[in-house]
């Protein structure tokens, strides 16, 4: 399955969008590397999601089995978030 998400209308503020998710209510995770930020995009407005030490560097995201998996470029690892804690 394939879709097209045009989001350049919500990168006001961010520096280095690149890679993207969607989870299974179809909110829209985007990856920011260089604001050290992960995008949400829920209902039409997008927000600073998840950012802080926890996200330097983001880059690689997938959504699976109610969890947010991420490449932490500065950690050279990978970050899982639950989503029991992020995912309101």
């Amino acid at each position: 399955e394939h879709c097209v998400v045009e989001y350049s209308g919500y990168s006001q503020g961010s520096i280095f969008l690149n890679d993207i998710t969607i989870d299974d209510s179809g909110k829209i995770y985007i990856t920011d590397s260089r604001k050290e930020v992960i995008w949400r995009i829920a209902d039409g407005k997008a927000e600073e999601w998840l950012s802080g030490p926890e996200v330097l560097d983001p880059n690689v995201i997938y959504y699976y089995d109610g969890q947010i998996l991420f490449g932490n470029s500065f950690k050279a690892g990978i970050e899982i978030i639950s989503q029991l804690f992020y995912f309101n």
